[in-house]
């Protein structure tokens, strides 16, 4: 039983360091409960807010209207994850003629400190293995 706690929250913590907690796989846009659109190409505007691009599922242009995300209550979905973003909300409309919406608060965490752990161990096996990748070797030998 605790071998496989542990197994689920090893697997969890690395999906959410390959989908940068969520952020990178998208999120399905839910209304009422049945999904409308999808968010994806997450650039990140300024610290804490990212802007995704909108793919409308059904609604049609209603994901383009700025009194949609300043007056409904939105969900967001992760598609790599189906977990639900909490905290998320849209914070700016400013680029909705160019497809896009300014989220904040889109992103997934570790729900024990067991995975929070896996994450950490994830993160640095990343960094390792990158240091250790061939096009971070040089020919450079101080020795010789």
């Amino acid at each position: 039983m605790i071998l496989m706690k542990m197994k689920r929250s090893f697997e969890r913590a690395n999906l959410l360091v390959k989908t940068d907690c969520g952020q990178n796989s998208g999120w399905f846009i839910e209304q009422d409960g049945i999904v409308v659109g999808e968010l994806h190409e997450p650039i990140i505007e300024e610290m804490f807010w990212a802007s995704y691009r909108i793919v409308p599922i059904s609604g049609g242009d209603s994901l383009f209207r700025r009194e949609l995300w300043e007056n409904e209550d939105l969900k967001f979905r992760s598609i790599s994850m189906g977990e639900y973003a909490p905290l998320a909300f849209a914070g700016g409309c400013e680029s909705l003629s160019e497809g896009r919406i300014l989220l904040r608060g889109a992103y997934l965490v570790p729900k024990s400190r067991t995975e929070a752990f896996f994450v950490y161990l994830a993160k640095l096996q990343m960094k390792v293995e990158l240091l250790l990748s061939p096009r971070h070797k040089t020919n450079h030998h101080p020795h010789k």
